[in-house]
């Protein structure tokens, strides 16, 4: 979820998405869908609201597997698929944290990267290094980080604090409190 010195890129070259704008696309879609409570039942927001937005899911059938043996969802943006292994399905369901932020960061891509027409970008050769805020990884990173917890609601709290309130892991957690300190430090200098 960092764009620091420490950045490594993993995902395709997308269009350009500041966490800005992944931040106001979180909260559009908190409001939309109803998501008040600080930890979003995330087996309630695949089960049934993402439903409501045209986006199925599936658990992947080990006889006929869609995912790779070590991937844990993917998701298929064009066709408004998102494939859970049954591992992070049964997590989600049993509110693991790991399963919640996978859910997020697979719901960031299917907003973020509609289509692979409109998700990838003319622009950048994918041979070729690439920014953070052009890597559909960091994207759809940043969208989980946003939804999952938002600034406004993590700003000021400790890593535990955002665990216990937020539902995520002590990574996720320590992450998002070292952004927010950073964009604090950032507004107060400016």
């Amino acid at each position: 979820m960092s764009s620091g010195p420490g950045y490594r890129q993993r995902g395709l070259a997308v269009k350009p998405q500041n966490r800005k704008g992944i931040r106001k696309l979180a909260n559009q879609v908190r409001r939309l869908l109803d998501l008040d409570e600080d930890r979003i039942d995330m087996c309630q927001l695949l089960e049934h609201k993402l439903h409501e937005c045209g986006i199925a899911f599936l658990v992947d059938d080990p006889s006929s597997p869609e995912l790779a043996p070590d991937e844990h969802a993917c998701a298929y943006p064009e066709a408004g698929i998102i494939v859970l292994s049954s591992e992070t399905y049964d997590g989600l369901c049993n509110d693991n944290h790991r399963a919640r932020f996978t859910v997020a960061h697979e719901f960031g891509h299917m907003l973020l990267h509609g289509s692979t027409i409109q998700g990838l970008s003319r622009g950048l050769d994918p041979n070729r290094p690439h920014k953070p805020y052009c890597d559909s990884e960091w994207q759809a990173d940043t969208f989980a980080a946003e939804l999952l917890m938002p600034a406004e609601r993590a700003r000021g709290l400790s890593e535990q604090d955002i665990m216990d309130r937020f539902g995520v892991s002590w990574k996720a957690a320590e992450i998002r409190r070292s952004v927010l300190e950073k964009e604090q430090a950032t507004h107060r200098a400016g």
